[in-house]
């Protein structure tokens, strides 16, 4: 249920007992729409590749990886926007549905294809110079997605506003944010073992590394957008029951 309780500070555990709240109370919502946007086209593309070797196959290779990988860039950004959407519904005491999150998914696609390339470039940019301002700039604009689309404003508009959002809380979030892909990072070994051993990738690997994809960017997506609901909380004393008011 949602809380009618106004923070004071930024709380990493509040963070998480939202986003794992959530995904509690609509697990199979929540895995569903990570399947079908995320999990269904990695593994496809994953299987079609590696049925695919030696030189006659470069085409088809080719093909597989830059279809794959189109599939999948869309699909996240549908995902991306589903799952904030499923997230915010739950936590202003609304019960989010599997038809609802999608149709808000697909549209706004455009929109979040733009937003997504300009995250990607400017992070990456970031990354580019010596590491430290890609950091900066990832933390400073991981609420973008959320601003925009709960808060429906322009796809620059949203970068200014994660910004604002983001402000006074940035080395909470980045320790918050550090922790999940840590976690990501063991929870991907096994994978990287078990295909180190092999030599070569193999369908127990590709199965694998698709169950793990989909449980990660799931509680990501999920997680970003508790750390956006926390940040209204914290800095305008919206509280998730306020939040529907501008979410309808």
């Amino acid at each position: 249920m949602a809380s009618n309780a106004i923070a004071e500070t930024f709380d990493m555990g509040r963070v998480l007992s939202r986003a794992f709240g959530a995904i509690g109370r609509n697990a199979a919502l929540f895995l569903g729409l990570a399947a079908i946007l995320s999990g269904i086209p990695q593994l496809i593309a994953g299987l079609w590749r590696l049925g695919l070797s030696g030189p006659e196959f470069a085409g088809p290779i080719v093909i597989a990886a830059v279809g794959g990988g189109l599939l999948a860039w869309v699909g996240s950004a549908v995902l991306q926007v589903a799952i904030t959407r499923a997230t915010i519904s739950d936590l202003v005491g609304e019960r989010p549905s599997f038809a609802g999150c999608l149709k808000a998914g697909f549209a706004m696609l455009l929109p979040m294809i733009g937003l997504t390339i300009l995250l990607g470039l400017g992070i990456g940019l970031g990354f580019m110079l010596l590491f430290v301002p890609g950091v900066m700039l990832y933390i400073s604009w991981s609420v973008a997605v959320p601003a925009y689309v709960q808060e429906r404003i322009g796809v620059v508009e949203s970068f200014g506003r994660s910004r604002a959002l983001t402000k006074g809380s940035r080395w909470k979030i980045f320790g918050l944010l550090l922790v999940c892909w840590i976690v990501i990072l063991i929870l991907q070994a096994p994978t990287g073992l078990l295909t180190a051993a092999a030599q070569t990738p193999t369908s127990l690997s590709v199965l694998i590394t698709t169950a793990v994809s989909i449980v990660t960017t799931m509680v990501l997506c999920t997680i970003q957008a508790a750390i956006y609901v926390e940040l209204r909380d914290v800095k305008e004393g919206a509280a998730p029951s306020d939040l529907e008011t501008i979410f309808a």
